[in-house]
């Protein structure tokens, strides 16, 4: 009998002390019960989209375009007096930057497709609000102005000109370098020839 009893007080005590530490965890709630019934329809509506996701999208757009702006202007910047070896290296590097501008682009046409895709959701879903329709339709429109900025800036066809003429001048030297080669080997076996 006294067994039980110890194990009903250890019980009890084990008991309280759970809640005292749920209590710590949770800390103060503010909460309310009503026995009162409300006859009146609940609408339950699922947020697809908030208006931070769509400015973090419209933002991430605006630095893709930023970035691509910056590393295409770079492909233009044309160092006067240089060697075979600098030519070769900016030659990698444009080839590195028109890779890198073809893969920003692709992400950038994503975040509009995503926008576009959310907007079309929003807009055949029933019970949506007008004004989350109108902060989507308006980060699909920043989007939308952004890629046609970035397109109509990006001509690669220049580009593969600025390459084109890199190469031609690493021909060049080459090709003078090969020559000067010749003639100075040649000159030396004259000159061999001739003591």
């Amino acid at each position: 009998m006294r067994s039980t009893s110890q194990k009903s007080i250890l019980f009890s005590s084990l008991i309280c002390i759970s809640f005292y530490t749920g209590i710590q965890f949770v800390g103060e709630t503010d909460a309310s019960f009503s026995s009162q019934a409300s006859s009146a329809p609940v609408n339950l509506s699922t947020a697809i989209v908030f208006p931070s996701n769509v400015k973090k999208l419209e933002d991430e757009a605006q630095n893709i375009a930023d970035t691509i702006n910056k590393e295409y202007k770079t492909i233009f910047l044309s160092p006067s007096n240089v060697t075979l070896l600098e030519l070769r290296e900016r030659l990698g590097k444009i080839k590195e930057i028109e890779r890198e501008i073809n893969v920003q682009l692709g992400d950038l046409e994503s975040i509009k497709k995503e926008l576009s895709t959310t907007k079309l959701k929003i807009k055949n879903q029933k019970g949506v609000d007008k004004q989350t329709f109108a902060f989507v339709g308006e980060g699909d429109q920043k989007v939308s102005s952004i890629l046609k900025e970035v397109h109509s800036m990006i001509d690669f066809q220049q580009i593969e000109a600025v390459r084109s003429s890199i190469s031609n001048q690493i021909n060049n030297i080459e090709e003078k370098a090969k020559l000067n080669y010749v003639e100075n080997h040649s000159k030396t076996n004259s000159d061999d020839n001739n003591d």
